[in-house]
Formats: C-alpha cells, sequence, structure tokens
C-alpha cells in the first residue's frame, strides 16, 4: 500500500492507494459442447477483476474511490463516497457507499473461484447496509446516504437510505418522496459480546413491492478456532403487498472450523416456500495448508442444491440458464499464497451450471454434466 502524508495548519491526512483484484482463466469449460477457454470472474463471464481504491483520510475528514480496469477501460465500483464525523461517535457518508461492518464473511470454497449458480452469496447470514436479505452481494442495492453511531465499545448502528434498484452514484430513483426514502431504508445494529459472539438484527424495505425484511442473525466466536454465523429473515407488509413474494422465511449458516492445517466450512441456506416444498443448498469445504512455509495449500467442495437463483432470492420460476434445481456441485484445487496474493489451478464439475453463464451456454436438464478447468489469479494491497 502507497501511503502519501499531507500535513496541514490544522491535522493531518492520508492518501493511500491499495487494490483488490482476481482472475479467472477457464483453459477447458465445457457443458456437453466442445471445450472452449475463456477469462472471467469468480461471479460470472464479465472479465476479470482489476481494481484499486484511493482513500483520504484524516481525524474527521475522508474519501474513498474503488476505480477498476477491466475490459480495457476504467470504471467505477463498490463504493466512492465522502465520510465525515461531525462528533466521534457519529459518521455521516454520502455516495456510493459499501458497508460491511456487520455482513457475514465471504465464502469458502468456490465463491472464490468459479461460482455455481443458484447458491446464495457472501452476505446471505446478514446483508451489508443497502442490501436486501432477498439479494446479498447486489451492488445495485448500496445506501447512497448513511449514518452511523457508535456510542460505546462494541455497538454500532445504522440507517441507510437510497440506491434501491440503482447503480447511479445518486441511487435516488426519480421522483421518489421523502416518505418513500423512509420506508425503503435500512435500519440495523450489531453488538459484540467479549469472548462471546456478534448479535445483529435490520429492517431492510422493499422499493417496488411495499413490504419490509427483518432480518436477525448471531456470529459464535467463543470456541477457539470455531466460527459459527446463523441467520435469518422474515417478510412482513400488507397481505396484497407479499403476493408476488412466494417464500415465508429464509435461514442461512456459515460455519468453519479449524484444527491445525485443516478448515472445515459448511454453508447451508434454506427457504420456505408458500406453494411447494422447502428448497435448499448444502456445501461442505475442506482446506489444507500443505507447506505453510511454501504457502502450498488444498481445497475440495461437494455439495447439493434443489433451489435456483429466483427461488433462493424470493421468485418462483426457474430463470433462463441456470438449471440448478436438484443439482450437484463440486470442487478441487490446489493454491500458492504469497503475502498479497494467490495462484491456483483446479477442476470445478456441476450437473447445473455456473454463475450468470446464459450468455455462453443453453439451458441445462438436470442431468447434463458442465465442467471447468479454471486457473485462479488474485491479489490484494
Amino acid at each position: 500500500m502507497l501511503t502519501l502524508v499531507l500535513i496541514t495548519s490544522v491535522a493531518f491526512a492520508q492518501i493511500t492507494l491499495g487494490g483488490w483484484g482476481r482472475g479467472v482463466f477457464a483453459a477447458a469449460v465445457s457443458g456437453g459442447n466442445d471445450p472452449y477457454s475463456i477469462a472471467l470472474a469468480s461471479w460470472g463471464p464479465s472479465g476479470p477483476r482489476i481494481g484499486f481504491d484511493v482513500k483520504g483520510n484524516s481525524p474527521n475528514v475522508g474519501f474513498i474511490a474503488t476505480i477498476t480496469l477491466d475490459h480495457g477501460g476504467v470504471g467505477l465500483t463498490n463504493q466512492q463516497m465522502i465520510w465525515i464525523k461531525p462528533i466521534d461517535m457519529l459518521t455521516l457518508k454520502v455516495g456510493k457507499i459499501l458497508d460491511d461492518t456487520l455482513r457475514s464473511a465471504y465464502l469458502p470454497g468456490s465463491y472464490n473461484w468459479m461460482r455455481f449458480a443458484g447458491h446464495v452469496g457472501a452476505g446471505g447470514v446478514f446483508a451489508r447496509v443497502g442490501e436486501t436479505p432477498l439479494r446479498p452481494d447486489a451492488t445495485d442495492e448500496q445506501a447512497n446516504f448513511e449514518v452511523t453511531l457508535a456510542p460505546i465499545d462494541g455497538l454500532y448502528a445504522y440507517a441507510g437510505f437510497g440506491g434501491k434498484g440503482s447503480n447511479s452514484m445518486s441511487g435516488l430513483d426519480a421522483g421518489m418522496t421523502s416518505i418513500k426514502l423512509l420506508e425503503t431504508g435500512s435500519y440495523g445494529a450489531g453488538y459484540t459480546i467479549p469472548n462471546i459472539g456478534v448479535v445483529r438484527a435490520q429492517a431492510v424495505g422493499v422499493q417496488s413491492a411495499d413490504y419490509m425484511l427483518i432480518q436477525a442473525a448471531f456470529k459464535l466466536t467463543a470456541v477457539s478456532g470455531l466460527t459459527v454465523d446463523v441467520g435469518g429473515f422474515l417478510p412482513i407488509g400488507e397481505a396484497t403487498a407479499l403476493t408476488t413474494l412466494n417464500l415465508t422465511a429464509g435461514i442461512d449458516l456459515l460455519g468453519t472450523y479449524t484444527v491445525g492445517p485443516f478448515t472445515a466450512g459448511l454453508i447451508a441456506d434454506l427457504r420456505l416456500m408458500k406453494t411447494g416444498d422447502p428448497r435448499y443448498s448444502v456445501r461442505v469445504t475442506g482446506d489444507y495448508t500443505i507447506d505453510a512455509t511454501n504457502g502450498l495449500g488444498a481445497t475440495a467442495e461437494v455439495g447439493y442444491n434443489n433451489m435456483d437463483w429466483e427461488i433462493a432470492y424470493g421468485g418462483s420460476a426457474n430463470s433462463a440458464g441456470t438449471a440448478t434445481a436438484g443439482t450437484i456441485c463440486l470442487l478441487v484445487g490446489l493454491t500458492k499464497g504469497f503475502s498479497n496474493g494467490v495462484v491456483g489451478i483446479g477442476f470445478e464439475g456441476t450437473t447445473g451450471n455456473f454463475n450468470s453463464w446464459t450468455a455462453f451456454a443453453p439451458k441445462k436438464t438436470v442431468d447434463t454434466f458442465t465442467w471447468s478447468v479454471p486457473i485462479r489469479l488474485e491479489y490484494w494491497f
């Protein structure tokens, strides 16, 4: 990280450059057709992510801008915002805001390689500020104005507004009234219980349907080597507003346990439906450190999924091209880590499809096997 310190007559400010990026080269990928090759991101065939952050920080004022160099051009992603602390416990933010303070952790396994279609994202247990629990990881649902409070150690509260359905810098849809802005806000808080865990709760308004989603989660950290993060959400509102939502509740779990060089992971997602049987996704992961001195490691994942993308996020019909209901998935890979990056090669297969793969493959039946040989490159500064 590059740091530039600016001295002023009032205080000091730091301008820092950092970054994160990940690219996957699918040396061979096939869904029953002749294998082909493509460079992509973990979340789909949109090109590798090459990004960096520019941050300005002083005791009471700062900014952050995430800039990308994807697809041979310059773009903006994640966040571009200004923050000011009028008093020590109060922070105001405006712009495109990425507040992951209470969000559930990033997932192990295929989430870092080529993601399988239909599985809930990293924010499934507890969504970031501005997102609805129906669409974790949706960058078009970030807040554009946020007020945060940290009055005592361990307590963090927030209210976030705007951004629903818009990826623009303003994020406030034309014609939105002030009342509508309040109704569709995100209101939440979390408290860290020393040596026990973190409890969180939030209410998120859904702009397009006039109902709210209530989400609560608890992250257990009391046992050495064990982390268990479990959460659930419920839609509440007038019966007429809930008619388009084909679920009654969602429950999500992320657990990891480390013993020596081995880390086991469990990712489970359940959706209780208004009509039809419950839908669920279960994945078991394993990471093993082969040689810590040289950064060598191995990873594996096996899972089963009987909910497609739209069911996972509240709908009732299979979205075109995914065909994930009743599918299995697997991953095996080898990695070499560095102080600020990792490279790896693996094999992935599924009877469904990879995430956002509709532009490159037709809709699959559940017995079609799709496979890939991914080479993963990632950096962070």
